[in-house]
């Protein structure tokens, strides 16, 4: 128990928790998601693409023509980072049961003053997992955004 306390994060997981390899799977699965969403990128760039004609060799802007809404572009590409928060609730039947297998510390954390520290350490990370994310989420989408913004030619941006 010595060694638990003297990383912070730990007590705030089951004893029988591997930590760190709940971490590597949690960092794969959101760079999984994130890999996920650069579907925006591809929608983006050819609606970009659709705004421009051949006029013999050279690629000219067609006048009047507008880039699809942000919203449009945007559906379903966070939907990586959505799956990765809702499996947080796999995590959280993951530790509860991990307190009935090996020495059945079940039987030791019942006998505890506090019942509580059973739900926390079952939550806490599985919460915070899921809070990390949704900030994941936001920030690819305000990165898209000023994409969207950015990169669209002047005059091409929906008015709106």
């Amino acid at each position: 128990m010595k060694n638990r306390k003297k990383r912070s994060f730990l007590y705030l997981a089951p004893p029988q928790a591997d930590v760190g390899h709940e971490g590597l799977i949690f960092a794969i699965g959101a760079a999984l998601a994130a890999l996920y969403s650069t579907i925006f990128l591809d929608r983006y760039f050819n609606a970009r693409s659709d705004l421009y004609q051949w006029i013999g060799d050279k690629k000219v802007l067609v006048e009047g023509l507008v880039m699809p809404e942000f919203s449009v572009l945007r559906v379903g590409v966070l939907n990586g980072f959505a799956l990765l928060a809702l499996s947080m609730l796999a995590a959280v039947l993951w530790h509860y049961m991990s307190y009935r297998v090996g020495s059945m510390s079940i039987y030791v954390m019942r006998r505890l003053p506090d019942q509580r520290v059973i739900h926390r350490q079952c939550w806490t990370l599985p919460i915070l997992g899921a809070v990390l994310s949704g900030l994941a989420a936001l920030l690819m989408l305000g990165i898209y955004y000023l994409v969207y913004l950015y990169a669209t030619p002047a005059g091409c941006l929906p008015v709106g």
